[in-house]
């Protein structure tokens, strides 16, 4: 039984230093030029093959955003999370991967939304502020990425009223953000209830 334990919680180390060495991966892409140096080459043998699993997923890629890293990363503190409770005593039970599993599913889909509120409210405070031109500009391609997805949101709201752009970034951050407080709360309930299983 000790053996199982401390086999789980190697486990879980082992996959907690992989996480960290993805997250260091993506960060150097994002910096130019830093993916030639040895230490960028050696990251990119190790974690590419994992990380393109998920890259080219259609439904994790939003206008210019693709999401495909963030959910990767969920899934190895997800299977990190696990191994621990496992080598840590904990029971393991159908309710107790259940739960696991809903808090995966939520924790990827509240980041999403969380990071478009982020942007909707960003954007909303710039134009508020002043209407600078910015065409060609990093605006621009979030304006482009997140303007039809703004404007879906709000036609469920708006009736049959024409509404501006800054109106319709109001109107999705509300559905936004009350859909991450009403999630949260279903999904904490609902864990709870499942782990008791």
């Amino acid at each position: 039984m000790f053996v199982i334990r401390y086999f789980f919680r190697a486990i879980s180390i082992l996959i907690t230093l992989y996480t960290l060495l993805c997250i260091v991966r993506i960060l150097i892409t994002w910096i130019p030029g830093a993916s030639y140096s040895k230490f960028a080459r050696f990251l990119s043998k190790v974690c590419d093959p994992y990380l393109n699993l998920f890259h080219g997923m259609k439904f994790l890629v939003l206008g210019s955003f693709d999401f495909s890293p963030a959910v990767a990363l969920c899934i190895l503190f997800a299977a990190s999370s696990f191994a621990s409770r496992i080598g840590s005593g904990g029971s393991l039970s159908v309710g107790t991967v259940l739960g696991l599993v809903l808090t995966l599913a939520w924790t990827i889909v509240s980041s999403v939304l969380s990071f478009l509120l982020i942007l909707f409210i960003v954007r909303v405070i710039l134009l508020a502020v002043h209407k600078p031109s910015y065409q060609g500009s990093l605006l621009d391609q979030i304006d482009r990425s997140i303007t039809p997805l703004a404007y879906r949101i709000a036609d469920v709201f708006k009736g049959k009223k024409n509404i501006s752009y800054k109106e319709a970034l109001i109107i999705a951050s509300v559905v936004i953000f009350l859909l991450l407080v009403l999630g949260t709360f279903i999904v904490t309930k609902l864990s709870k209830f499942v782990t008791i299983i």
